[in-house]
């Protein structure tokens, strides 16, 4: 039997700052009635009234839970290790960071992580990385900007970032990346995450662009024993390499490629036996362009990526399965 004074202590300690993990936690959340930067923001009942109010609190080790709201703030990451966890990254109940001009999420320190949340953007960049091991996951990216080149996600540099489970969307405007990656970062990994609308017929944009960097990988994740591919649909280009003699050992793998009618899925301007660029098994979906009289959920055709091949694409949606199920031919 559990005493009173056990379930007591249990109750209590749900209130204070220390999370599971043994990290401080902090509290903001907008709507709240007695929220203020004047609270020590140490539970829901006194929590702070902005993100940046938390950050001035926050040490190496901080968790900051947000609640609801629209957050129109410049929010910049002071120390490593910490972690903002919004409500949710769209909908009703989203945590939506929006500034009037800026940027709204800036990181320079390493082993950040911040997910479910959505950031807005008037600046070039919704999110700005320049440190090592920082994970980026269950982001919604908006960027309004018009006229100059911008990114709802910019990796300047660092290695070891990992973005996953973004949704991101360019509105078919001029010069719009979902995620630039550039200032010699190294190791990044982009998974299971979804881009739209980066360009279109008459306006150049790239959901992926890749321009100093080494050893990016764009594939899968892995969620109870089910692929979740990326998934690139009516961009202008999905994914995009500069031409640049430093590219090294980048891997396009297992993604997904729909609507690019007006341009490639993935354009390698580089030679693919000196740069180590390896484009292998996506799926193109287009309706017709593919036969696989052997079943083996590869297509009879190859895929022009510009330079480079795509030497196995996929034959079917249902070659997203580990094991593809023998299907018969489209001719």
């Amino acid at each position: 039997m559990v005493s009173s004074g056990l379930v007591s202590i249990r109750t209590e300690s749900a209130n204070l700052n220390l999370a599971k993990t043994g990290a401080t936690s902090l509290f903001v959340d907008q709507l709240g009635v007695n929220a203020s930067d004047d609270n020590d923001g140490f539970d829901w009942d006194r929590p702070f009234l902005t993100i940046m109010g938390a950050m001035a609190m926050a040490n190496p080790w901080t968790e900051v839970f947000i609640r609801t709201g629209v957050y129109p703030e410049n929010v910049v990451i002071p120390y490593e290790n910490i972690k903002l966890h919004g409500a949710v990254q769209s909908g009703l109940s989203k945590v939506s960071i929006a500034p009037v001009s800026g940027v709204p999420l800036t990181i320079q320190h390493e082993f950040c992580c911040i997910g479910r949340m959505e950031l807005v953007s008037t600046d070039a960049y919704g999110c700005v990385i320049g440190a090592d091991n920082v994970v980026i996951h269950d982001i919604d990216s908006h960027i309004t900007v018009t006229g100059a080149a911008k990114a709802g996600i910019r990796i300047n540099g660092g290695a070891n970032t990992r973005v996953s489970n973004a949704a991101m969307t360019g509105n078919n405007t001029l010069n719009s990346i979902g995620i630039l990656i550039d200032g010699g970062a190294t190791d990044v990994g982009i998974i299971g995450s979804y881009f739209t609308a980066f360009g279109d017929a008459l306006n150049i944009g790239y959901a992926i662009a890749i321009e100093d960097a080494q050893r990016v990988s764009i594939v899968p994740s892995l969620s109870d024993g089910q692929y979740i591919p990326n998934r690139f649909n009516a961009n202008h280009v999905g994914v995009y390499f500069y031409p640049m003699a430093g590219y090294r050992g980048h891997c396009v793998h297992g993604n997904g490629f729909w609507g690019h009618t007006s341009s490639y899925d993935i354009y390698d301007n580089n030679d693919p036996d000196v740069s180590g660029i390896v484009v292998d098994g996506n799926f193109y979906g287009y309706t017709g362009w593919f036969t696989d009289h052997n079943h083996d959920g590869i297509a009879d055709l190859l895929v022009d990526c510009y330079n480079n091949v795509d030497y196995h694409p996929l034959a079917g949606l249902q070659s997203w399965r580990v094991h593809p199920i023998p299907r018969i031919d489209l001719e």
